[in-house]
């Protein structure tokens, strides 16, 4: 993606299965770094 242009977010967030607590918090942290961008 990166490649074509596009701009990516990181770190990646990867789950497998189900999400334990620090896989939620990272979620979290993510879906705010992703409204800041949104809102600039």
């Amino acid at each position: 993606m990166r490649i074509g242009g596009m701009n990516v977010l990181d770190p990646v967030l990867r789950v497998q299965y189900k999400p334990n607590e620090k896989d939620l918090k990272e979620c979290y942290w993510l879906g705010k770094d992703l409204a800041e961008k949104i809102k600039k």
